[in-house]
């Protein structure tokens, strides 16, 4: 997963998923290496495949963040140089708004001080899968879904003239 807005014209924003195909770092500067992506879905430009040695792929480069650190009379300035990503083999509902996925689960295997979603959490992923048949269940049972009690009210409103009056 993408952790940082690097370009946002071409795609690579903070959550763009995608799968790691080649990485070639020189042994002796290893943040001067390249990762080659197969981003998911059609969320990077052809632009940045087209650049790419590999076809299909996009290039991605460590950046640089510089920061600054003060402790009483101390001030010191530092750089911080990493790829933009991290390992993502499962990711919160939150995270995953506003893309759409092809596989998903829903673990709904709760501990004892929770006993139920937060509002909205399975609305959430349902828009967030591609198709019915992309979603799978662990432990599901209708009494964990939590419900907005203000949305339901709102609800017969949906779609009336009330609603713009």
């Amino acid at each position: 997963m993408h952790t940082k807005i690097t370009d946002i014209a071409e795609g690579l924003v903070n959550g763009a998923t995608g799968t790691i195909k080649q990485i070639e770092i020189p042994p002796s500067y290893p943040l001067k290496g390249t990762m080659y992506i197969h981003f998911h879905g059609n969320n990077t430009s052809k632009n940045l495949t087209l650049t790419s040695k590999y076809k299909g792929l996009v290039t991605v480069t460590a950046v640089s963040a510089v920061f600054s650190i003060t402790d009483k009379s101390t001030y010191v300035q530092e750089e911080r140089t990493q790829f933009p990503g991290t390992l993502a083999w499962g990711i919160t509902i939150d995270k995953s708004q506003g893309s759409a996925y092809h596989e998903m689960i829903a673990d709904m295997t709760f501990t004892k001080q929770q006993k139920t979603t937060m509002p909205g959490q399975i609305y959430t992923m349902l828009c967030r899968a591609k198709s019915i048949d992309a979603i799978k269940f662990n432990s599901f049972h209708i009494s964990k879904i939590l419900v907005n009690k203000s949305a339901l009210e709102e609800m017969p409103h949906l779609g009336s003239d009330k609603m713009f009056t």
